[in-house]
């Protein structure tokens, strides 16, 4: 669960001393939201290039290196000093294919189709279903399988899918119930908290609603 919940880290790299070759750790934290979007207007402001520019670079290094590993930025070679950079920033910033993974994955997790036991990996096994359905787990392969949640098309058990993105989805369903329940990870606000902390959590709280509302409109049209 912590692949996406990490708040410090440690880079390793390796320096020359004599003839000896060594290694070394730089900590640094995870930088929240709040951090990258300062960094960002800091060096916008003062060279226009923002993104581009060494001034960001300093901001993020500034904002994420622990004081007691900052003397060590100076032994850095250049590419040692970039590789840490984008380490920082590919660890703190989360793409937004990950937040459409979680999505789908919410939608499947809601899914009343597969809270059937013949949707259990052990009872599938039992019963031999996997040979009725694609299961990448035991190499079955139906050509005409297919699985459909939420408008989307699966040609193999969805099960799969949750299974191998666990840490995605507990992370997203532990981070709302934190903020639901008025507890936050990190001192601060909302925008001190991790990118992937503050994005998730605003999904989880639409994609609740949104379950919640079909949930009301089914027993409204029952009614």
């Amino acid at each position: 669960m912590d692949k996406y919940f990490i708040y410090k880290a440690t880079f390793v790299y390796k320096f020359k001393n004599t003839d000896q070759v060594l290694e070394n750790e730089i900590l640094y934290t995870v930088l929240s939201k709040r951090e990258l979007e300062d960094a960002y207007y800091k060096a916008y402001n003062e060279d226009k290039k923002a993104l581009d520019g060494e001034t960001y670079k300093f901001y993020i290094l500034e904002y994420s290196i622990l004081p007691e590993s900052k003397v060590l930025l100076d032994i850095l070679t250049e590419e040692q000093e970039e590789e840490l950079f984008n380490l920082i920033l590919e660890k703190s910033l989360v793409e937004k294919e990950v937040f459409d993974k979680l999505e789908e994955l919410y939608w499947l997790s809601q899914a009343d189709e597969l809270k059937s036991d013949t949707f259990s990996c052990d009872v599938c096994r039992e019963r031999r279903l996997q040979y009725s359905r694609t299961c990448p787990y035991e190499g079955t392969k139906v050509d005409d399988f297919v699985f459909v949640v939420g408008g989307r098309e699966y040609t193999y058990c969805p099960v799969y899918d949750l299974n191998e993105n666990k840490d995605l989805i507990n992370t997203a369903f532990k981070a709302y119930l934190l903020f639901d329940k008025g507890t936050l990870p990190e001192k601060g606000g909302f925008v001190d908290q991790t990118f992937f902390f503050t994005e998730s959590v605003i999904l989880m709280f639409a994609l609740i609603k949104q379950k919640e509302e079909q949930e009301l409109q089914k027993l409204e049209s029952k009614g």
